[in-house]
């Protein structure tokens, strides 16, 4: 079983705002336009590798990559300025043809500027420049070339800020290392709440029943169900929410995420800054996981709430896995982790594992397909995590994607729920395949996906895919 380690967390620093007053609205700091954080990282950024990265469990990315990305899909009025070497750029930015490509712009460093000490005159003209455009705040990122120069992005930031009354909030780059997709989702969040700091709005109060839900969308069901537990929902911060919607963000007095280290130092950020609370829940995918995500909000954000409001909707969904079980006794499940680089939140809390619980509670006897090097000491790494996980499930490791048919065949898989890209590797095996993130959320969610794991599960019996 699973352990999603639900328990609220109530950090004893918590501070900043009152959170005894209703939210009444914002105001604007007289100091807005002079307000700028040079993002370098917080103690989560900084404090090394995370124990769990160790067993690379998700895929490594280049920062900046990662970062264009998902600021890329971003809404907002923003610019990025990436300081480093035109090919930088011009690498990014090929295939990214949809919205959004035209908010990024380069300082284009060449060899004569990095060897003459030109580079932070050209950063700082390259912003000045960006900031007379008016966007209404301003992402610095840095570079492997630019942290290998040693340019303060922070104190050029300031200037600049300083200067034109833009915010500009600077990240540096990772120094010719690459880091996990889950620190880029961590950093990315941070910068939304530079950007939330920079624009000098402050709340005047705040409900202490409303949660943001951090980096997941449980679905309309389960947002309606805590409504009837008297839980509000502030905001829905996901990789496609806007800046205006994080700053929406202090007004609620809790963060609640799926994994507390996937976005450690964007919590610890927050935790400091407006004095919120962090409470991890699961994602409520199946009926247990879904009464648990419920469980764990009612017992932080409303306890005096009883969970006898959402029985009605709870109920049948719990007869239908048990009649499920049936059907499903004695047939074996492969679970991918460790294949995806889609830095997305739901694929890289727990890392991968927060699905499982919906195939555990239909009874599959599970077995881990984990995708990586096998050495020794990298199998003693995954062990660990997935153990302090709670599961305990038996793993088997493939290097290479080709590998990947054949060992679902020789570990008996009946199914297989692992990345999309894998289903056309599955020959020789005849087991059924269902894509990683096709499972519904909520209590409605679970009827469809009972529906859909039997009809992979009997397809693969009867000898071919559905």
């Amino acid at each position: 079983m699973i352990s999603n380690r639900v328990a609220p967390d109530f950090p004893a620093n918590s501070r900043a705002f009152s959170t005894d007053d209703s939210f009444s609205g914002w105001r604007r700091s007289s100091r807005a336009r002079s307000i700028h954080l040079a993002w370098r990282g917080c103690r989560g950024y900084t404090s090394g590798v995370r124990p769990r990265e160790r067993a690379r469990l998700n895929q490594v990315v280049c920062t900046l990559e990662g970062m264009a990305t998902l600021l890329r899909r971003t809404p907002g009025g923003f610019a990025v300025v990436i300081h480093g070497d035109r090919d930088c750029l011009n690498v990014l930015v090929q295939g990214m043809d949809g919205p959004g490509t035209d908010r990024f712009y380069c300082t284009n460093l060449s060899e004569a500027d990095a060897v003459m000490g030109r580079s932070r005159a050209r950063l700082e003209r390259c912003l000045e420049a960006v900031c007379g455009l008016g966007p209404d705040v301003v992402f610095l990122l840095g570079t492997c070339l630019s942290t290998l120069l040693g340019d303060e992005l922070g104190s050029a930031a300031s200037r600049v800020s300083a200067s034109t009354g833009v915010p500009v909030v600077a990240l540096e780059g990772a120094g010719m290392r690459f880091v996990s997709q889950a620190s880029v989702v961590d950093r990315h969040a941070g910068l939304m709440l530079g950007a939330v700091e920079a624009s000098g709005l402050v709340p005047d109060g705040r409900s202490v029943t409303s949660v943001n839900l951090v980096g997941f969308d449980p679905g309309r069901e389960m947002i309606d169900l805590l409504g009837r537990l008297g839980i509000e929902v502030n905001s829905m911060l996901g990789l496609d929410a806007s800046v205006e919607e994080f700053k929406r963000l202090p007004s609620a007095r809790f963060n609640a995420v799926l994994d507390r280290e996937l976005y450690g130092g964007f919590l610890e950020e927050a935790s400091r800054r407006f004095g919120q609370r962090t409470v991890q829940v699961p994602f409520p995918v199946g009926h247990r996981a879904s009464m648990e995500f419920l469980q764990a909000l009612a017992g932080a954000v409303a306890p005096d709430r009883t969970l006898e409001l959402v029985d009605d909707a709870a109920g049948e969904m719990g007869r239908q896995v048990e009649s499920a079980r049936g059907r499903v006794a004695g047939a074996r499940l492969g679970y991918n982790i460790g294949s995806m680089k889609n830095l997305e939140p739901r694929t890289l809390a727990l890392e991968g594992l927060s699905d499982l619980p919906a195939f555990e509670e239909l009874g599959f006897e599970v077995i881990v397909l984990v995708q990586g090097d096998d050495r020794p000491e990298r199998i003693e790494a995954v062990e660990a995590t997935l153990e302090g996980f709670g599961c305990r499930a038996p793993q088997a490791v493939f290097a290479d994607t080709v590998q990947f048919g054949r060992l679902c065949q020789e570990t008996g898989c009946d199914l297989v729920y692992g990345a999309d890209h894998l289903a056309g590797q599955m020959a020789p095996s005849k087991a059924g395949f269902l894509a990683f993130g096709s499972l519904l959320p909520g209590f409605e969610g679970t009827a469809r996906n009972i529906e859909r794991i039997l009809f992979a599960l009997e397809s693969s019996r009867t000898g071919g895919l559905p």
